[in-house]
């Protein structure tokens, strides 16, 4: 829906141009300033009211408009997220046997050194991949580019301690471990933006939820009763379509 300033402007708009296309006999004066003018010819008045309406119809067709997050909203990004962490463990162990491969030996014969270059090669495919999926990858200069590493770094929770950690322990259990760790830390974060709704947003949810949950819509007040509700109706879908199975 578009904003009620928006269909005002283009209301008074649409007006004023049928008021010149239809060339009323009005003098436009300029007494005010102290100087006057005639009205505008036939010619003229139609044009420029022409031009008005059409700025009313750019308003409203092409206008800003209000987007309203819903619960379909929601749903959606919860889907991208499962998506993104479904692909993040898959790139994370592609990432690590490609690093093995490229050895030439298995991971029992690695020395340190080996080790910790396979270990980031790994996180640079996991970084390289939230990137891609924030649409951020390969984006910013020199500093830029550092300043997005140490982000991932930051995000996902990974510490000096948990490279070497997992360098010492260069298997699938201690690979399955790491990752498991970063991509908990990375749900949380991209859970939190998904979530980013305002006033307008909650208001919109609320009558939603009042409707899926027989709840009153005026207490949802918060991004937390959203949340709260948002979780409540998941667990009850879900319910509802395990009974389905048993149904006849």
């Amino acid at each position: 829906m578009k904003p009620k300033r928006v269909l005002i402007a283009s209301f008074v708009l649409i007006i004023a141009g049928l008021f010149f296309m239809l060339n009323f006999e009005g003098n436009i004066t300029g007494a005010a300033v102290g100087a006057s003018t005639t009205a505008l010819n036939p010619a003229s008045s139609i044009l420029f009211g022409f031009f008005l309406i059409w700025i009313a119809g750019i308003l409203l067709i092409g206008g800003v408009e209000e987007k309203v997050v819903n619960i379909k909203k929601l749903k959606e990004r919860e889907k991208q997220i499962r998506e993104f962490t479904a692909d993040h463990d898959y790139v994370a162990t592609k990432a690590y046997i490609k690093a093995i491969e490229a050895t030439g030996k298995k991971p029992r014969e690695l020395k340190e050194k080996e080790r910790l270059k396979v270990v980031e090669e790994i996180y640079e495919a996991k970084k390289d991949d939230y990137l891609s999926f924030l649409d951020l990858k390969g984006k910013g200069n020199y500093w830029g580019q550092q300043s997005l590493r140490t982000m991932y770094y930051q995000t996902s929770g990974t510490t000096p301690e948990d490279l070497g950690e997992l360098a010492e322990n260069l298997t699938s259990e201690g690979l399955a471990k790491s990752t498991k760790k970063s991509t908990a830390n990375l749900i949380e974060r991209l859970k939190g933006y998904m979530f980013s709704i305002k006033e307008k947003d909650i208001e919109a949810l609320g009558k939603e939820f009042s409707k899926k949950l027989g709840i009153s819509p005026g207490e949802v007040k918060t991004r937390e009763n959203v949340i709260e509700l948002y979780n409540l109706l998941a667990g009850q879908e879900e319910l509802e379509s395990k009974k389905k199975k048993y149904k006849k």
